[in-house]
């Protein structure tokens, strides 16, 4: 059996069609339970609330990098979240290096912005995900579409 574990590995990507009446059912739920989530969240304490929002943040950016096989220190990318969010940030004991501040800023990006997606976007965040990922056996063209 031949399972596609990456979306670029589907055929039609990057081009979609779903039927949104068969979703539909799926969104809801997901966006009653995203509520449910926030309600209890509320409850935190500041402190609280800010270790939550690194430690999701934490995970979802070391498995997103994981998806093109790179592997991040947790404590890089806790550094480089704490001094972007100036949450608990420590001079003397930051860890990021320039990958882990590269992605946290792409991660950043990608959850806050609002603006609309563009092509120009979307390739600065692939240049982002191959900082320091691309050598003379595994080249990566950075910035544009898989062939």
């Amino acid at each position: 059996m031949n399972t596609k574990k990456w979306i670029w590995e589907h055929p039609d990507f990057p081009n979609f069609n779903y039927n949104y009446k068969e979703i539909e059912p799926m969104i809801f739920h997901l966006i009653e339970k995203s509520g449910e989530l926030k309600g209890k969240i509320s409850y935190l304490s500041n402190s609280e609330q800010d270790n939550f929002s690194i430690e999701t943040s934490l995970s979802e950016i070391i498995a997103t990098s994981e998806i093109e096989g790179i592997a991040l220190k947790r404590d890089s990318v806790r550094s480089s979240l704490q001094k972007k969010l100036n949450i608990a940030f420590n001079r003397e004991e930051d860890k990021s290096t320039k990958n882990s501040d590269s992605l946290t800023e792409l991660y950043i990006d990608s959850r806050f912005n609002q603006e609309e997606l563009s092509l120009e976007r979307l390739h600065r965040w692939h240049c982002a995900i191959f900082e320091e990922y691309s050598s003379v056996l595994y080249p990566v063209n950075k910035g544009v579409f898989r062939d």
